[in-house]
């Protein structure tokens, strides 16, 4: 009797250790889970941000010739983030110091794979240009951004011949871009969430001759 009870107790330690490391192991592997999405999230993400803050310094080049931004920046913002998204022409581009960097395609393009039905229509990108600006040259986020183009459905729209006549009149200086792209989710997915949708937003100003250009 008191040997079958001896036995009966080793036996339930052995299962309770038993059932104590299975719980240890399954909260080990959801914590790999949840740090290789996040990490994978934050590296897109950071990818996105540096493809669309080289595309706001592209769009530095579209000055008149008294330093204001011209319509065109904005298809130049729109057509350098789309190249280096999915490159047609070239795989690498300049920052906006003229030094060339690579694309960031391969890094990102991986990972669109997945949600690319769900979402057909992306990336969406605004670019959004206005006249103020503090006198250290940087935006804040109480500035009024008038003039807006935006990109959505995959076309890229034209401004208005009455918004072209602001350019000239305002004399933008700054320019203001929000790009909203996506992203593949792995273990994500298990618990439904399959996509992740990145929402990124840049800005850069236009000075004189005298001060250069600045971005950020």
């Amino acid at each position: 009797m008191v040997n079958r009870f001896k036995e009966r107790l080793k036996s339930n330690r052995g299962n309770a250790i038993l059932i104590m490391g299975l719980a240890i192991f399954g909260l080990i592997l959801l914590m790999a889970i949840f740090f290789v999405d996040v990490s994978k999230n934050i590296y897109i993400s950071n990818n996105y941000t540096q493809m669309a803050q080289r595309a706001t310094q592209t769009a530095l080049k579209q000055q008149n010739s008294i330093g204001g931004l011209t319509p065109q920046a904005a298809t130049a913002v729109i057509n350098e983030y789309l190249e280096e998204r999915e490159p047609k022409t070239k795989c690498a581009s300049t920052d906006g110091s003229g030094n060339t960097v690579a694309c960031q395609t391969v890094e990102t393009k991986a990972f669109r794979t997945l949600c690319a039905k769900k979402y057909p229509n992306y990336p969406e990108i605004e670019v959004s240009f206005s006249t103020a600006r503090d006198n250290k040259g940087k935006t804040s986020s109480n500035d009024n951004f008038g003039v807006t183009l935006s990109y959505k459905n995959g076309s890229i729209p034209e401004f208005s011949d009455a918004q072209k006549r602001l350019f000239y009149r305002n004399q933008y200086k700054t320019i203001r871009v929000k790009v909203k792209d996506y992203g593949d989710n792995y273990f994500f997915s298990m618990f439904g969430r399959e996509c992740e949708v990145y929402n990124i937003q840049t800005s850069a100003i236009a000075m004189d001759a005298t001060a250069g250009d600045t971005g950020k």
